[in-house]
């Protein structure tokens, strides 16, 4: 019966259904994001994209675009097809920086996802008409069976939730991965249905060779594709538990059902283990500990489902770093009853098994896609980018309760639920877009409804020194320190404001900055910060030349155990010590940080160059012979600038 239902939608009454449903899909997915895709390339965007020169490809040889594969330290994988798709946006925009090619793709990615959402929850739906009572009537119509499967798809594509995976132009990374996972499990349906339906070898064929070809595609764009294996167990178990292989379960005695569940618990055990023992390291340069991490949790995933069935346009954000940290088990006091609702919608989506599959999929579909991201691993504790697969639980319960309801009420007066759901998904969406088209409004829109978001109010900050109207860029760089005491970031930008106005800092701004300094976190934001205070003394703030002095030789000391980071701060104090005039203690410098971490390339260069200044031609050639060494094991080889600086030398030295 499955099978003929499959070949039912290739009839021509149906392909003209599915075009329609497809046509639906494309153009809804447009107009709600349309606002934003003429918007800006926003945050990580520009440290993974704007600001990588190896997406510049000169040239479509391998050699260009394995560099632009690898020039990302996201991710052990280093996410190659991602940097890849953003490098040739780069180039068939004639290395434009205008977001709108990156973003114009990541929309139609996004509707290419609810595409393969809507085909992969048909072949779903069909198969659970045979075996739950709420579809085993209704889904006996392939019209009915559409209807539903493309009113999931929609549910999805104009969910709000989905935004900063869509507009966000980094976090292609994740809907690349969706997009694999999702082909993948289409592929394991597809080739089910093969199976069940007489063609056994082509079918396992099939449903085997697509997991493996697309999970791995889904590895090389984000790790959650290593969930893949256990979204493909939860199908096995919800939809074809009567088939091989999980039909063998019920032909084998006591004995050895106690040995293979022994077995996966031992499993599993070393597994979890493994993952802990992995992460621990990262929470080093945290300001959250793993406990606080593990005891959010529950918190956050119940935010989640809050912001999935009930969207409320303010509680939106990119950063969620305003929402406090579990602390204990009753601090705050919701951290308990939030790991027992979590706890009891396990346990219900198991009691439910019996008789609603399709409840038991949603739920237990919504947990394991937060597996990865929103257990122990030290990333940061919020995102919505994370629910960009986890949302398909929560709208499958809302189609099957509805469907349940118009059981026993009555279709015509149940139905609206969802179309009340998808205009509130819409709206919220499309206000969200608009929000999104303009880098001023994004800015306002974020630190006005988190006031408590550090972030937020820093990146305000960044608009208003941008715009030169510095005493509100300092107010807000103020509000964003005094809401993360550890960080040092938003005082260097204050300080760097009054470099501009030539304006000396205050005795309390130069002992909060010396405090911080000494004692706060070595972040990526300190990094960056100091990056561009380096860049900045050099040019527009010379005043911040002493300050840095003082400040790169007390980072050195503290990450001498992060050698790349330590050669990273001997680099920029070399070049604040050649401002200066001391060229001696620059070259040491930089020596320094060449024996400390040869892979980084910059301080080759620049040590190469004062050899050239100098007239010290053998230095020069000593550096260059080093630098091809250290270039040739490098993950992002800078071939062009050695040629560059080789033919310099080899032109000094025929003009002697």
């Amino acid at each position: 019966m499955w099978d003929n239902k499959i070949q039912h939608i290739l009839n021509l009454d149906c392909k003209y259904r599915v075009l329609a449903v497809l046509l639906m899909l494309v153009s809804s997915g447009f107009l709600a994001y349309w606002p934003g895709i003429g918007g800006p390339f926003v945050f990580d965007d520009f440290a993974n994209i704007v600001d990588n020169s190896f997406l510049r490809l000169p040239d479509l040889t391998f050699g260009s675009l394995a560099n632009a594969a690898t020039s990302t330290e996201s991710g052990p994988l280093k996410r190659p097809i991602p940097m890849v798709s953003f490098a040739l946006n780069y180039y068939f925009s004639g290395n434009s920086n205008n977001p709108f090619p990156f973003k114009v793709t990541n929309v139609l990615i996004h509707v290419i996802n609810s595409m393969l959402i809507f085909a992969a929850f048909y072949l779903g739906i069909v198969r659970a008409s045979s075996k739950d009572p709420v579809f085993n009537r209704s889904a006996s119509s392939n019209q009915y069976a559409l209807i539903v499967s493309g009113s999931a798809a929609l549910l999805w594509l104009l969910h709000p939730i989905h935004l900063t995976s869509v507009l966000y132009v980094v976090q292609r990374m994740a809907s690349l991965s969706a997009m694999f996972v999702l082909s993948a499990i289409l592929s394991y349906l597809y080739g089910r249905s093969m199976a069940i339906s007489g063609r056994r070898a082509l079918g396992w064929t099939t449903a085997v060779t697509g997991s493996l070809i697309f999970g791995f595609l889904g590895l090389l764009s984000k790790e959650n594709a290593a969930l893949l294996p256990l979204y493909i167990a939860l199908i096995e178990f919800t939809l074809f538990r009567s088939e091989f292989p999980l039909a063998v379960w019920d032909k084998l005695d006591r004995r050895r059902k106690v040995l293979l569940l022994a077995g996966l618990f031992v499993f599993a055990s070393i597994a979890v283990t493994f993952a802990v023992v992995y992460s621990l390291p990262g929470y080093e340069h945290r300001i959250f500990s793993f406990t606080e991490r593990v005891l959010s949790q529950p918190r956050i995933l119940l935010f989640y489902l809050s912001l999935i069935f009930f969207p409320r346009i303010n509680e939106f954000g990119i950063f969620h770093d305003d929402i406090p940290l579990s602390t204990g088990i009753i601090y705050p006091w919701t951290t308990l009853p939030s790991l027992l609702i979590v706890f009891g919608l396990i346990i219900l989506a198991f009691l439910l098994y019996a008789r609603h599959k399709l409840l038991t999929f949603a739920i237990l579909w919504f947990f394991i896609s937060h597996l990865m991201e929103s257990t122990f691993y030290p990333l940061e504790p919020v995102h919505e980018h994370r629910n960009y697969l986890a949302a398909i639980g929560p709208i499958i319960a809302i189609l099957y309760l509805s469907s349940m309801a118009a059981r026993h009420i009555g279709g015509k007066r149940i139905w609206w639920l969802p179309a009340l759901f998808l205009v509130l998904f819409a709206l919220n969406t499309s206000l969200r877009s608009w929000h999104w088209s303009d880098l001023a409004s994004l800015h306002v829109f974020e630190a006005s409804n988190h006031p408590n978001s550090p972030r937020a109010q820093a990146s305000l900050g960044s608009m208003f020194a941008k715009a030169r109207q510095y005493e509100k860029a300092k107010e807000s760089f103020l509000r964003a320190s005094l809401l993360r005491p550890h960080e040092v970031s938003d005082l260097i930008n204050i300080r760097i404001i009054l470099a501009w106005q030539h304006k000396a800092p205050s005795r309390q701004l130069s002992q909060n900055i010396a405090w911080r300094v000494k004692h706060g976190l070595l972040s990526p934001l300190t990094n960056q910060v100091l990056d561009y205070a380096a860049n900045c003394a050099q040019s527009d703030c010379p005043e911040i030349q002493d300050d840095l002095l003082v400040w790169l030789p007390i980072y050195i000391q503290r990450a001498t155990k992060r050698p790349r980071l330590a050669a990273h701060y001997n680099y920029l104090y070399a070049r604040i010590l050649l401002l200066k005039g001391r060229t001696n203690d620059a070259i040491i410098a930089l020596n320094t940080a060449i024996s400390g971490s040869g892979r980084l390339l910059h301080p080759y260069f620049l040590l190469a160059e004062i050899y050239l200044q100098t007239g010290d031609l053998n230095g020069a050639e000593q550096i260059l012979e080093k630098l091809r060494i250290a270039n040739r094991d490098n993950t992002h080889p800078r071939d062009r600038e050695l040629k560059i600086l080789s033919d310099r030398i080899q032109l000094i030295k025929s003009n002697q």
